[in-house]
């Protein structure tokens, strides 16, 4: 999966974004009961305990669903179509939407997926 980078300046988000910016992916992580959650939020939803704990989490995952644009819905992705997104969901939990960078007809539901840095 290849992600471009939005510039952001959200500061609940910012830590996530600078993780992918350093090539790694990074969410928060409750310390009392483990639940890994995204988009993060000021306190876990599975015990209710207020904390900003992130940590670095494994880059890998699974596609779980995906689709092809045949229309850009962004017009920096205008002569690339048709390309792949899609839904990964990652070893350690959470499920992320990125763009897929594989040819359309070697995308299949349950392959491997390994995030990949692209500056625009």
């Amino acid at each position: 999966m290849t992600t471009l980078l939005p510039d952001v300046a959200d500061p609940l988000t910012q830590r996530f974004w600078e993780g992918l910016r350093a090539g790694v992916i990074v969410m928060q992580r409750c310390p009392a009961c483990g639940y890994v959650r995204w988009p993060p939020a000021a306190h876990c939803p599975e015990c209710l305990l207020v904390s900003d704990d992130w940590r670095e989490l494994a880059p890998t995952g699974e596609l779980w669903s995906y689709v092809v644009y045949h229309r850009a819905l962004h017009g920096a992705f205008s002569a690339q179509v048709p390309y792949v997104v899609g839904r990964v969901v990652l070893d350690d939990g959470p499920v992320l939407t990125a763009r897929v960078d594989a040819p359309r007809e070697l995308v299949t539901v349950g392959a491997r997926a390994r995030p990949r840095r692209r500056d625009r």
